[in-house]
């Protein structure tokens, strides 16, 4: 191993202050003070296990600075989930903007969700460009006025939104400007708000890809409107896919559990998924995934079936036992749960190498 020169920390010092002299800036710095770098907040979504799933950490979720994406298929939730940051936003005292293109929702439904409708900002607005140009100027105009206000942006949805080419040619001709009217805008917001406290959510639909046959690989079955800007900019994606009805004793239809699953992060490790319930009359139940998320985590183990226990606490309880106990006193037991304890499991199987192939051609 070579020897580490002398002097290198007072060299970079040095070249970092000389740079910045030579441009008038101090934009260059060491990595561990830079705000762009080590600062970065997460918004909660409102659920304990969706957060862990995006962040490693049950108290956030989404990042403020950066653009994060929700698809899914129609009815999966990806809505709701939009409606509980917005939620979440208001709770820490910010302002959330919500471009409702498809205008679906309903003041009681927002209400009975928690949110406060006489400070929610709202647009009809149903073209790309005026979305993006709209969305850009308040952004600009209320961090002008009050730069420290958390602000939630939710476009709902891409995929609806007309491109004012599309609104004039008709069925005519093809629209090609729409993709590039995306890029363009979503480059924009990237340099935007990378220093500001701004969730920028959009929405946007999964279709069936066009050509997708049994051997196509499940990553590739599907498809998102919009052009390759739509994965290429958001630093999150988050598919939100329907499952299972939940019903009570009697037979009503209460709600559906979903899968949330974090398809990319730059914060956490893609591919981390939560099984959470949506209850129809309130939206999600907090703590609702968590024990499951504790369990693969490694915070809770099974002693035997139908047993458990904490790591740092051999007590055998029952779950609804251990749940009583995070609901009584959640912000310890939230504590535990870190992204450095946690073990993970990826659930996508297509196109992966197992461990022990990697070591293999390591060694080679």
């Amino acid at each position: 191993m070579a020897k580490k020169p002398s002097g290198v920390d007072d060299f970079i010092k040095g070249i970092i202050i000389d740079t910045n002299k030579a441009y008038k800036s101090d934009d260059i710095k060491i990595a561990s003070e830079a705000d762009y770098i080590s600062n970065i907040s997460f918004l909660s979504s409102g659920n304990y296990a969706i957060n862990w799933a995006c962040t490693g950490n049950p108290l956030g979720a989404i990042a403020f600075g950066r653009i994060t994406s929700l698809i899914g298929e129609s009815a999966s939730g990806k809505s709701l989930l939009a409606d509980h940051f917005i939620k979440e936003t208001q709770a820490i005292g910010g302002l959330a903007i919500l471009f409702e293109v498809e205008r679906a929702r309903y003041e009681e439904r927002l209400t009975s969700l928690g949110i406060d409708t006489s400070k929610l900002i709202v647009s009809g607005e149903k073209t790309i460009e005026k979305i993006f140009e709209k969305s850009i100027f308040l952004v600009k105009k209320i961090k002008a006025e009050r730069p420290d206000l958390p602000v939630t942006v939710v476009i709902d949805s891409v995929s609806q939104a007309s491109s004012e080419h599309e609104l004039k040619e008709g069925f005519n001709k093809v629209d090609m400007a729409r993709a590039k009217v995306i890029r363009a805008a979503l480059r924009q917001i990237t340099h935007l708000i990378s220093d500001m406290n701004v969730c920028f959510v959009l929405i946007n639909h999964q279709t069936v890809n066009i050509g997708a046959n049994m051997y196509t690989p499940a990553h590739l079955k599907k498809t998102t409107p919009g052009g390759t800007a739509m994965t290429y900019f958001p630093s999150q994606i988050i598919e939100v896919n329907r499952g299972s009805r939940i019903k009570n004793e009697s037979g009503d239809f209460l709600g559906l559990q979903i899968k949330v699953k974090i398809e990319k992060s730059r914060f956490y490790t893609p591919f981390t998924e939560a099984k959470v319930n949506i209850l129809f009359d309130r939206g999600f139940d907090e703590f609702s995934g968590l024990f499951e998320i504790m369990l693969s985590s490694g915070v809770v183990k099974e002693t035997s079936k139908g047993w458990y226990s904490f790591t740092d606490d051999n007590t055998k309880l029952r779950k609804d036992e251990i749940m009583s106990m995070i609901k009584a006193d959640k912000n310890t037991y939230l504590e535990k749960m870190t992204c450095k304890d946690a073990g993970l499991v990826v659930i996508d199987s297509d196109n992966t190498i197992e461990i022990d192939d990697i070591e293999k051609e390591t060694e080679e």
